[in-house]
């Protein structure tokens, strides 16, 4: 079970270290300090601008508003959701939504006989297509989420931490039921009960049980089943109650911010500003840099084939390296892609600005030669899509040059690369 959750585990593992990372470089380069600051100097600047004099005040309303439900969205996607039977229970609510528009059109007495027909029929088109869909995806289910001993724990889990870190007057009434049966702090206990419970009852536990019902679907046995009805019960409680609270806020905060921005290019003319460049290709420029972290630190702008073989552990999932890779290494066989003083080199550091989505960006020097490809944020500026570090910001390139190098002489590949125009 552990090796086969591994990679997931690994997923998990990597974005838990960009958002610690995230949170350590934002304290250690005193960025909350360095906003406030900022802060400070505009409200100086605003008091006599009508246009600007409470926006600061209303930013921080709109905020102080919303932070006591801030965690509902976030528990709905992260907690609620986490359990791959439950995913399996949402994904289920779109075959719901069609069975009740069924029931509400059959009970329409206001549409006449041949608009009712005309509709149901739609309906039940709809219905089949939908159990073909779901059909389709459950089938399709990796083994590695079909490991029910490890979605129990993962279930339990969330149920404990939803219990601990949502205030109990924003619980659906299904999970206060549940936690009143919590006495003397036996919280882990009670949850233990309830998560066996409902993976010995829900289908959603069983891909043979999902498909059983998808063969003969019913709308009751659907309504029925004690895990849909514990997705349901938290989906609408967040739906009924805390959506809109989320959208005014996403709406308040994006005019508000827009207000703040044009307000500090007002007070800063002389001051470049980045462009809005969300969701459009965008175009970054930089030189190649190394890079002092602190003090008696220093790393190189460049690293080489001599850094693969020292982190080489054989049988490593992570580390493990092929025998051809090997022995091209030994044999000193770099082609024509060795440097000058004959290393093979492997990845650079640019200064270059990179976010989350930009992995496998080609990074091109001033005559548009690819000499790259960017791949990853150093440690010491993960905060950079906060707050952007000159100093200590790196973008971390693969060199074109080891990329063929791979291609030609590890994978003989040899005319993939004939077919490119190689500058030397």
């Amino acid at each position: 079970t552990r090796l086969l959750l591994s990679s997931k585990y690994a997923q998990i593992a990597n974005y838990w270290k960009y958002f610690d990372g995230e949170a350590e470089q934002l304290k250690k380069n005193k960025v909350y300090e360095k906003k406030a600051t900022e802060e400070k100097a505009f409200s100086n600047w605003a008091a006599s601008k009508a246009e600007y004099k409470s926006l600061l005040y209303d930013i921080d309303q709109a905020y102080t508003l919303y932070k006591p439900y801030a965690l509902q969205r976030v528990y709905i996607g992260e907690c609620v959701l986490a359990p791959n039977s439950m995913l399996f229970a949402y994904q289920f609510n779109a075959l719901e939504s069609i069975y009740s528009e069924i029931e509400k059109t059959k009970s329409n007495k206001e549409m006449s006989k041949t608009a009712k027909d005309s509709a149901l029929n739609m309906l039940d088109l709809r219905l089949k297509t939908m159990v073909l869909i779901l059909k389709s995806a459950v089938e399709g289910t990796p083994y590695t989420d079909r490991i029910v001993t490890a979605d129990k724990k993962i279930f339990a889990g969330m149920m404990k931490m939803y219990y601990k870190n949502i205030p109990a007057d924003q619980w659906p009434e299904a999970f206060t039921k549940i936690a009143s049966k919590i006495k003397n702090g036996n919280s882990e206990e009670v949850f233990a009960k309830y998560t066996d419970m409902i993976y010995k009852k829900s289908m959603f536990s069983s891909v043979d049980k999902m498909m059983a019902f998808l063969d003969k679907p019913s709308h009751s046995k659907l309504l029925k089943d004690p895990e849909f009805q514990y997705m349901k019960a938290h989906l609408e409680n967040y739906l009924n109650n805390f959506a809109s609270k989320y959208g005014e806020f996403y709406n308040n905060a994006n005019e508000l911010g827009g207000k703040y921005i044009k307000g500090l290019m007002e007070m800063y003319p002389d001051r470049i500003f980045y462009p809005d460049a969300n969701s459009s290709q965008r175009l970054t420029y930089g030189t190649v840099q190394s890079y002092d972290p602190k003090d008696a630190v220093h790393y190189n702008y460049y690293t080489t084939i001599e850094g693969v073989l020292e982190k080489y552990v054989p049988g490593d999932y992570e580390f493990d390296l092929p025998s051809k890779l090997i022995e091209l290494y030994k044999n000193k066989d770099y082609g024509r892609y060795a440097m000058e003083n004959g290393q093979l080199p492997v990845c650079f550091l640019t200064n270059n600005d990179i976010t989350g989505g930009n992995s496998g960006s080609p990074v091109m020097d001033g005559n548009g030669h690819i000499i790259g490809l960017a791949f990853d944020g150093n440690w010491e500026a993960m905060s950079g899509n906060i707050h952007f570090d000159k100093e200590l910001k790196r973008c971390i390139n693969v060199d074109i040059r080891y990329v063929l190098w791979l291609i030609e002489k590890l994978g003989g590949a040899k005319h993939i690369v004939d077919e490119m125009k190689l500058v030397e």
